[in-house]
């Protein structure tokens, strides 16, 4: 994350004090339903920003995916190699520290420091909680990153939520529909997979006073 959009120090210590109500302690079943709409074959590479210790990122792998996440906090990282007892080789490059194992590579720093050369082409990407910990006027910027990583030619599998912005502060931040349409409006085809309100299952953000929150499936297409 950008010093300029977001506090890095801050969220690296939600980190340290588990303050980490966006991590789901099982794959997203979204993921699992909406994955084929992404056309993949095996050994495709898929890119997951700013991926925390997603499950999701094994069960990318075990669909014989290549699987490349980028993530600030190394006490993320830490856990996740930790937990699925994986023994990672590390090595600098630039101003990243890329994790590798196997199909799985995850670069430690910055999402603005990693550029296309180190990252590499992919075949996809999934973006589960990366554009909502963002905030609105920091959404462009971020997307434009990702595009440029992407050289434009790669299908987003994302995730996003909406609700009534001024009933919560986030993040997660409020994305609605007019959002994700302007953001992906040049050369791209955009469409719903899926829409639910979705509080009932979320009890701490209806805690939080939101009476409605959509939770939103999009599929994001170069055209």
């Amino acid at each position: 994350m950008n010093s300029e959009l977001m506090d890095k120090s801050l969220w690296i210590q939600m980190w340290k004090n588990a303050q980490t109500g966006f991590h789901l302690d099982q794959v997203n079943p979204l993921l699992e339903k909406h994955a084929s709409s992404l056309e993949l074959t095996p050994n495709d590479r898929v890119f997951v920003p700013l991926c925390g210790k997603s499950l999701d990122l094994i069960y990318l792998l075990k669909s014989n995916f290549k699987v490349i996440g980028i993530e600030l906090s190394p006490f993320a990282i830490e856990q996740f190699f930790k937990t699925h007892a994986l023994n990672p080789i590390n090595r600098v490059t630039g101003e990243l520290i890329a994790h590798e194992c196997g199909n799985l590579t995850i670069f430690e720093g910055d999402y603005y420091a990693l550029n296309p050369e180190t990252a590499g082409p992919f075949e996809a990407i999934y973006d589960r909680a990366a554009l909502i910990a963002m905030p609105p006027n920091a959404q462009q910027h971020y997307v434009d990153h990702l595009l440029k990583l992407s050289d434009r030619k790669t299908p987003i599998l994302l995730i996003t939520l909406d609700y009534e912005p001024l009933a919560m502060a986030g993040p997660p931040f409020a994305t609605p529909d007019t959002q994700v349409r302007r953001l992906f409006s040049e050369g791209y085809s955009i469409q719903l997979l899926q829409s639910e309100d979705v509080l009932e299952k979320n009890l701490k953000f209806k805690s939080r006073g939101l009476t409605w929150l959509k939770e939103n499936v999009w599929l994001i297409t170069p055209e």
